[in-house]
């Protein structure tokens, strides 16, 4: 592992991301569909720990794998690895900009997926285990966000799956992280209840 990584402070970063990545969805949706902005992302970072926890990191990440979208899988993987610069919105925009492109196409594309994504309708899984990958990568085990994402992932996920003791140390190293980006994303995406 290279250096110390701050899992409160990785999610704070990958926060303001995601909270540009909302803001930017909300621009491809009706009013009415405002307020659901990010309810799947929260569900899936609400059950996260208990999955690590129960059936390890291996199958969290292959199932939240084959959930996902590939193409916004490698895309949003791309501006969440950007974290260590974000210090405030307008660094977190500008990496959204630069990856994505400053003109909004809600009809198809990017910005399609992530308006799929990040509403109701959508699965939350591509964002999730984007930002995953980007906090997984930054403590130095492995680059899993470079050239083919989905691949890359497999064959990390593989290795877990084949050495439980690094399986469950992923598990562990995973969890206060979860819990730090559960109480960001909860501050401000209410469920329906809420």
């Amino acid at each position: 592992m290279t250096g110390t990584v701050n899992p409160e402070a990785t999610a704070v970063a990958h926060f303001l991301i995601l909270d540009r990545l909302m803001e930017r969805a909300k621009g491809c949706v009706s009013k009415d569909e405002e307020k659901k902005v990010g309810r799947p992302v929260r569900s899936r970072l609400r059950e996260a720990p208990g999955l690590a926890l129960s059936t390890g990191a291996a199958s969290l990440i292959t199932f939240y794998l084959s959930k996902s979208d590939p193409q916004l899988l490698e895309a949003l993987c791309k501006v969440f690895t950007k974290h260590s610069v974000v210090k405030s919105w307008q660094d977190a925009q500008k990496i959204v900009d630069e990856a994505l492109g400053v003109k909004q196409n809600c009809k198809e594309g990017i910005d399609k997926s992530l308006k799929d994504e990040l509403i109701r309708g959508g699965s939350g899984y591509s964002v999730v285990l984007s930002m995953i990958l980007s906090y997984l990568e930054s403590l130095g085990l492995q680059k899993l966000c470079d050239g083919n994402v989905v691949n890359m992932v497999a064959s990390f996920a593989k290795g877990l799956f084949e050495d439980s003791r690094l399986d469950s140390f992923v598990g562990q190293v995973l969890l206060p992280y979860f819990e730090a980006a559960k109480r960001l994303v909860d501050a401000v995406v209410k469920g329906e209840a809420d």
